[in-house]
């Protein structure tokens, strides 16, 4: 019995106990995995939540901002599109700051994630977990941020305009 699972974009194959897991090397899109249909009805239908180790989901404030910020770092935000099971690039980045002003925002971490629409245009991403462990000191607050894309962004620069706009949750631990 083997099992098939995406790491970096690739396909992971792991094989019974004594025998070697190898990684597919060949590219994403050129995968037979690609035609697997995504359904995320497993998962609620909040904007941004959490889970915990019993396997619960914890709805998250889409309406935070920086004076009413949520407590909790997010695991997941939820998405819905017109593009019926198609591919995506989603930047995440994560961000401080200290005030209301943007002069004072500094990003911390950049990331592309890639995803799939599902038969209704429903998409669910988690937060990579180095994005998940980031400290900051007392008075700042932690911004996350996904833009979403049907083709590669640059993101050397401020993130580009996506297909729905910016989606911001502020964060105080």
């Amino acid at each position: 019995m083997t099992f098939s699972v995406y790491v970096d974009d690739r396909v992971k194959v792991f094989t019974p106990v004594g025998l070697t897991s190898v990684v597919d090397a060949t590219d994403f899109t050129e995968s037979t995995q690609n035609d697997v249909k995504s359904d995320y009805s497993s998962f609620p239908a909040f904007e941004w939540f959490y889970g915990d180790t019993n396997g619960q989901y914890f709805e998250l404030s889409a309406i935070s901002n920086m004076s009413d910020p949520v407590n909790k770092i997010p695991h997941y935000h939820r998405d819905k599109f017109t593009q019926l099971e198609k591919d995506l690039y989603i930047a995440v980045q994560a961000g401080k700051q200290t005030i209301e002003s943007p002069s004072d925002y500094a990003v911390i971490d950049t990331q592309i994630l890639r995803a799939r629409t599902d038969a209704e245009g429903n998409v669910v991403v988690a937060v990579p977990l180095s994005m998940r462990s980031i400290t900051t000191a007392n008075n700042e607050t932690l911004v996350y941020t996904f833009v979403y894309y049907l083709n590669e962004p640059d993101v050397t620069g401020a993130l580009p305009v996506g297909l729905d706009g910016e989606h911001k949750i502020y964060v105080r631990l």
